[in-house]
């Protein structure tokens, strides 16, 4: 009673109510560890050699593995701007993006950042070819936002990359 009620209220005030489905397996934070920390392995060599493509490839994929969607899509970016073999990046960007979880599954605030972000990136950029460093950016969520720009995430606690001490040189970015 109280359930049809309140969803009455909701759609009289042009509210709906949709369900969001459960996610499957363990969340991020329970994972069960590897032999080595993955993610601090990859970070410290990629800080040894942040041009490295085929460092953030290897990492893209290790990402996938263990089910960490946005960061295999980010460093797959990241590794296709560094100049990774066409190949290998075709051979994973279609696969990488279906496992994307759905924009609107996102939290609320973080989604209209990102589609804020993202708009104002392709509006600036007169829906021309860009270049983007997203410096601080997560896992690099923003990726998936803009998937025709070319992308690199510099995250020192997720890739590696300092914002700080940027290894790329000046204006190599939009």
């Amino acid at each position: 009673m109280v359930k049809a009620l309140i969803k009455w209220v909701f759609r009289k005030g042009g509210f709906r109510i949709i369900r969001i489905p459960k996610q499957h397996g363990k969340p991020s934070s329970a994972r069960q560890p590897s032999k080595c920390d993955t993610r601090e392995s990859f970070a410290d060599m990629i800080t040894k050699e942040p041009l490295n493509p085929i460092l953030h490839l290897n990492y893209a994929d290790e990402a996938s593995r263990l089910g960490r969607s946005y960061l295999a899509y980010a460093e797959l970016k990241t590794a296709e701007f560094l100049g990774a073999d066409k190949k290998e990046i075709q051979q994973r960007i279609k696969r990488f993006q279906a496992s994307l979880p759905r924009p609107e599954y996102l939290n609320h605030n973080r989604y209209f950042r990102l589609i804020s972000t993202a708009s104002e990136i392709i509006n600036r950029g007169n829906h021309t070819e860009l270049s983007v460093l997203d410096v601080g950016g997560g896992e690099g969520q923003l990726a998936s936002f803009i998937p025709q720009t070319s992308y690199c995430l510099a995250e020192p606690t997720v890739n590696g990359i300092s914002g700080i001490d940027l290894p790329f040189p000046d204006h190599s970015f939009d």
